[in-house]
């Protein structure tokens, strides 16, 4: 980050070059809390990272969040 300390107010918490990760870093960018400009350098995406192919060869897409849970139906008691 560029110098100096910045309020994020989505996370309530005070950043600077000093406490901010790249893993926090990228989702703040990607979530739009921080902007490009805010930075000398971008962080790098990371290069470890695998994605699943079918036997095609093909991306398999990967769900990134949980499912929400279905909500039950109330019982009609008469």
């Amino acid at each position: 980050m560029k110098p100096g300390v910045f309020f994020i107010a989505k996370a309530q918490k005070h950043y600077s070059d000093a406490n901010m990760d790249d893993d926090t870093a990228r989702a703040f960018l990607e979530k739009g809390y921080l902007k490009p400009e805010m930075f000398i350098k971008l962080p790098e995406e990371p290069t470890n990272t695998v994605k699943m192919v079918d036997d095609a060869g093909e991306p398999v897409p990967v769900q990134t969040t949980a499912p929400k849970p279905r909500k039950r139906k109330k019982s009609s008691k008469k």
